[in-house]
C-alpha cells in the first residue's frame, strides 16, 4: 500500500526530487514582490494571504509543468474516462460528509474556540461559497482525468447511502489521520501567516541600516521565520492529487504524533514548554554582547544563518511541505547536505540565542543547558519517528543511505554511531 503511490518527477531518474529548490525559490520571489506591490493597499489580509497562495502554487506547478514537461505534476492531466455524474455525487457527499466531521470537530472541541484558531474558522467561513464551488468543479475534472475512478470520498458517499464498504481500514485510517494534519496544522499556520506577512511588509527591504543594529536584525529574523511559515501554510493547502502533492500517507503510530504536536501551540506553549522546559533565564544573546560590537555581528550573523538555512528547508520542500506525513521525496535545496535541515539549524540557532551556558550561575547554566538538550532530544525523536515513516518508500531509504556518506554532519555518526541511518527491520 504505501509503495503504490511512488512516482517520481522523472521516471528516467533514479531516486530524482519530486521538487526542485530553484523553482520553489522563484516561487517565493514572486511571493514576495506580490507582497510588496499590495504593501499599500487596502485588501484584506484574507485577500492577500489567499492571493499568495494562488500565486505560488499556481507558479510552481506552472513551472514544474515547463521544466519537465509530462513528468512533471501538471502532467497526469489526462483523460481517463468519460464523466459521471453518479459517479461525481458519490464523491460530493463522500467529501461533503468529510467537512461535516470537521466541522464538528471545530464546533466540539474547547481548544479551537481560543484566538488564533479562531481567525483560521473566520477565514474558513469567509472562503466557504469559494470552497464548496471549487471543490465540486476539482471533483468533476478528477473524475475524468484522476488515475482512481472510485476513489476515497465515493466509498464513503456510497456507504453512507448504501452501507456497504469498499475502502479497507488501512486506507480509511490514512485517510483519516491525513485530514487531522490538516485540521491542526491549517489552524495554526494560517493565522501566524496573517502576522507574519503584515511584519514582511513593514520591512523595508531596500534601506537595511547598519545604524540600527537590534532592528536591522530583527528585521532579517522576521523574514527567515515569515518565508518559513507562509510558505509552510501554503503547503498545507496545496495538497492535492490533480498536482501530485496529495498525502500519499500519514504518520502511523501514536509516538509519531506525540513528538510533533508537543511542539506546537498550545501544547507546548501552555504545558511543555513553561513546566518541563523552559531554558530560558533572562539571559539572551544580546543582553550579553554590545550592540554593533564585532562579535555581536558574528553572533548575530550565525542565528540569521540558522534560521535562513531553516527558513530555506520549508522552500525545498515548496507546495509539499507538511508535517507527519509523505508527500514525494525532496532532496534538493539544504536537503542536498543533510537529512533533516530544519530541525538541526533550527535548534542549533535556539543554542545561541538562548545562551543557557552562560547564566552566571553555574547551577542555573547546567539546569537551563539540560533543558534545552531535552527540547533536542525531543526534535531528535521527530527526525528518527519521521525516518522510520518515510523508509516505506525505496527512494528515501536510498537517499537516506546516501546521506550516511555525504552530509555535512556525517563525522557526528563516528562520535555518535546511533545517529546514523539504518534501513528498520520492521519497516
Amino acid at each position: 500500500m504505501f509503495m503504490d503511490n511512488y512516482r517520481p518527477l522523472n521516471p528516467q531518474e533514479k531516486g530524482a526530487s519530486e521538487t526542485n529548490f530553484k523553482i520553489n525559490f522563484i516561487g517565493l520571489i514572486l511571493g514576495i514582490f506580490f507582497l510588496l506591490y499590495l504593501k499599500d493597499t487596502d485588501i484584506s489580509i484574507f485577500w492577500k494571504f489567499t492571493g499568495l497562495a494562488i500565486l505560488i502554487s499556481i507558479s510552481v506547478s506552472v513551472m514544474e509543468f515547463l521544466c519537465y514537461e509530462k513528468n512533471s505534476a501538471l502532467g497526469l492531466l489526462r483523460l481517463h474516462r468519460k464523466l459521471s455524474l453518479k459517479r461525481c455525487l458519490y464523491k460530493i457527499l463522500g467529501l461533503s460528509f468529510v467537512f461535516a466531521c470537521i466541522a464538528v470537530i471545530y464546533w466540539l472541541f474547547p481548544i479551537f474556540q481560543d484566538a488564533t484558531f479562531k481567525q483560521w474558522i473566520t477565514y474558513l467561513k469567509t472562503m466557504l461559497p469559494y470552497l464548496v464551488c471549487l471543490s465540486v468543479v476539482y471533483i468533476i475534472l478528477m473524475d475524468r482525468v484522476g488515475r482512481q475512478e472510485k476513489d476515497e470520498y465515493w466509498h464513503i458517499g456510497y456507504y453512507l447511502i448504501h452501507r456497504k464498504n469498499g475502502l479497507n481500514q488501512e486506507q480509511l485510517a490514512n485517510l483519516v489521520r491525513s485530514w487531522l494534519v490538516k485540521v491542526f496544522y491549517l489552524g495554526l499556520m494560517v493565522p501566524w501567516s496573517f502576522g507574519h506577512i503584515s511584519n514582511i511588509q513593514k520591512a523595508d527591504f531596500f534601506h537595511f541600516s547598519f545604524d540600527n543594529p537590534i532592528a536591522l536584525f530583527f528585521t532579517l529574523e522576521t523574514i527567515c521565520y515569515g518565508i518559513d511559515v507562509v510558505y509552510g501554510a501554503i503547503g498545507y493547502i496545496s495538497g492535492l492529487k490533480l498536482t501530485n502533492t496529495h498525502i500519499r500517507t500519514a504518520e502511523p503510530t501514536l509516538m509519531g504524533w506525540m513528538v510533533a504536536i508537543m511542539c506546537y501551540w498550545p501544547f507546548w506553549g501552555n504545558v511543555f514548554y513553561p513546566h518541563f522546559f523552559d531554558y530560558h533565564h533572562a539571559n539572551r544573546w544580546q543582553e550579553v554582547f554590545d550592540a554593533g560590537s564585532v562579535i555581536w555581528y558574528i553572533w548575530g550573523g550565525v542565528i540569521i544563518f540558522c534560521e535562513f538555512i531553516y527558513a530555506m528547508s520549508t522552500v525545498a520542500a515548496g507546495t509539499r511541505f507538511s508535517n507527519l506525513t509523505y508527500r514525494g521525496l525532496w532532496n534538493t535545496g539544504p536537503y542536498r547536505w543533510t537529512k533533516h535541515p530544519a530541525y538541526v539549524f533550527k535548534n542549533i540557532s535556539w543554542w545561541f540565542v538562548a545562551m543557557p551556558f552562560m547564566l552566571h550561575s553555574t547551577e542555573l547554566a547546567v539546569k537551563s543547558s539540560l533543558l534545552l538538550f531535552g527540547v533536542n532530544i525531543i526534535y531528535y525523536l521527530r527526525a528518527k519517528t519521521e525516518e522510520r515513516h518515510l523508509s516505506h518508500y525505496p527512494e528515501y531509504r536510498e537517499y537516506a543511505l546516501l546521506m550516511n556518506d555525504k552530509s555535512i554532519f556525517r563525522f557526528m555518526t563516528r562520535i555518535c554511531p546511533f545517529l546514523k541511518y539504518r534501513v528498520p527491520t520492521d519497516k
